[in-house]
This record gives structure tokens, C-alpha cells and sequence, in this order.
């Protein structure tokens, strides 16, 4: 049982109260490849004297789930680096992945949280923000509810790719520079963004991937390009402030693109 807000779709109705939180895997014991998502996981609950009922006390459920037979293995991106950052509260994970695919593709990460039992006690996901093309890397930030009942042991991930189109990527980044806090504040990143293409684009976006001595990424953010519109040729600026206090001029990558 978790106490909490629910949101009821189509119609956007919000309840808050105590309700029961399901959380599981689905194994494919099949021999062909299945395509399954979450709207097509059932679930009945039975009183105690086994009748189906919508509320009131639940003294059992039952799950069933759906899937598509798909003739494709879905395609998957790999996963270079995360960190799971906090330790009680509202937590962090942040994960880079690498599109290994002959396509431009959306990475969506699925992360399922164990307990010492080896009991899923949460799930979390996230998606890249951009399309990445073959070989490109892109950060992935998940956050992580505070009220998990029970303490994290072990994880796993899981990513997925859908296909996308590559997106503009007529920028070009220059002038950029770290200018360091002064010591246990934090520190910023300037820099200017150029529209080298051939149409005005609005809504541009840098998104910064800070990495430790070893190349794995600790944290990450995004702020957009002032002013709101390059046309073709136009330069913008941008200014980051680091999330947290100064690190001693940290690894970072950039990259631009339209939202």
C-alpha cells in the first residue's frame, strides 16, 4: 500500500489517499520475440470471498499480460556509464548510453530497483532528450522517488530504442568557457551556438554532461539559447550554472539541439 496521488486517464481526474502499488516483472517464456507495454498488463482484485470487486479491502489480484508477436529483436543502445547519486530522500540516477544502431533512434532507460531479497521494490525510466545518430552518445537522468519501501541493494537496466529521425543539427558551439567559483561554490559554463544551416529553428537547447577523472557521468542539465530564434548565420548565447558545487574543472560535452 502506498499513499500518494493518482491521476485516472482519459479523464485527468486526480484522487489522493492510500492505494495499491503493484510493482513486477514479465518474463517471455516464449520462443518468439514479443512487443509488450505497460497499458496491456490487467490486473483483477477479489474480496475474500473471491468476488471481483474495485475497492473496498483486497484480499488477493490477479495479473495478465498481453503481448504483439513482433518478427524484429528490438533494438537496443548501450549503456556506457551511471551513477546513483543520494542516498534517502529524492534521488538521482544519471546514465550516458551510446547508439550502436544503423539508425537515428529515441533511447528510452528502464531501471528496476531490488531489495535484499532480490524483491522489485521500484521502477523508474527516462529517455534521452534528443535523437541520437549512430555512434553519438546522450545523458539519461532518472529521478527516483523518496518513498521506495525498502533500501536499494541492487539494479538493473534495461534500454530500448524507437526509431527517429536524426533532427537539425546545423550548430556550431564556440566560445566556450569554464569559469571556475570560488572554492565550495558553484562554477559556470558560457559559450555561444551558431546556426549554420539554412532555415531560422526556435526552442534551442544545450545539454551538458558532466563526467568524473574517469569519464563517467556524475550529473547533467540543459538551458536554452538566448534569444529564442537564430535565423540562418545568427549567433546565440548560453550559461550554465553547475548543478552542484564547484568540482576542479570537471570533463564535460555538449551538444546542441533544437527542442
Amino acid at each position: 500500500m502506498r499513499y500518494g496521488n493518482y491521476v485516472s486517464f482519459p479523464s485527468f481526474k486526480r484522487y489522493t489517499g492510500t492505494f495499491i502499488n503493484i510493482i513486477g516483472e514479465i518474463k517471455n517464456t516464449s520462443s518468439q520475440y514479443i512487443k509488450c507495454d505497460s497499458n496491456k498488463i490487467e490486473a483483477k482484485f477479489y474480496d475474500t470471498n473471491g468476488s471481483i470487486i474495485a475497492s473496498a479491502r483486497v484480499a488477493n489480484y490477479e495479473l495478465k499480460a498481453k503481448g504483439q508477436k513482433t518478427t524484429r529483436k528490438s533494438l537496443e543502445a548501450e549503456v556506457l556509464s551511471y551513477t546513483l547519486r543520494g542516498e534517502s530522500g529524492m534521488r538521482d540516477f544519471f546514465s550516458e548510453v551510446k547508439n550502436t544502431t544503423d539508425f537515428p533512434v529515441d533511447v528510452e532507460l528502464i531501471v528496476i530497483f531490488y531489495d535484499e531479497k532480490g524483491m522489485v521494490i521500484h521502477i523508474s525510466s527516462g529517455d534521452t532528450a534528443v535523437a541520437i545518430a549512430t555512434c553519438e552518445k546522450a545523458p539519461v537522468w532518472l529521478i527516483i522517488a523518496p518513498e521506495i519501501p525498502g533500501d536499494i541493494v541492487n539494479f538493473e537496466i534495461i534500454n530500448r530504442c524507437e526509431l527517429s529521425s536524426s533532427g537539425y543539427r546545423e550548430f556550431k558551439t564556440f566560445n566556450v568557457v569554464y569559469h571556475e567559483g570560488p572554492e565550495g561554490s558553484r562554477s559556470t559554463i558560457t559559450g555561444e551556438v551558431k546556426n549554420t544551416g539554412e532555415r531560422s529553428i526556435n526552442n534551442i537547447y544545450v545539454y551538458v554532461s558532466f563526467y568524473d577523472t574517469e569519464g563517467k557521468i556524475i550529473d547533467y542539465t540543459a538551458t536554452g539559447v538566448e534569444p529564442e530564434t537564430l535565423g540562418p548565420g545568427e549567433i546565440g548565447t548560453f550559461e550554465f550554472t553547475e548543478p552542484l558545487a564547484s568540482w576542479q574543472m570537471p570533463n564535460y560535452s555538449l551538444i546542441v539541439r533544437k527542442s
